[in-house]
């Protein structure tokens, strides 16, 4: 992250294509009961369905070598 401190050693790369996806996800153990868990939850559903998270770019890499 150019924005940031220099790392000695470092060296940065631009992206080119294809641009590479990692998938994301929310985790949190099954009995976990904090009442924040169900809002964040939603925000991250609405986030997701509003921004497009879920849709694969033309082009993108994926681990593996596949294209799309």
């Amino acid at each position: 992250m150019s924005e940031r401190p220099a790392v000695p050693g470092a060296v940065l790369r631009p992206l080119v294509e294809p641009v590479a996806c990692h998938a994301w996800a929310l985790v949190h153990r099954r009995d976990a009961t904090h009442p924040a868990l169900a809002t964040l939850r939603a925000a991250a559903a609405e986030l997701a369905g509003a921004e497009g998270w879920r849709a694969r770019p033309a082009g993108a890499w994926l681990p593996g070598g596949e294209t799309r």
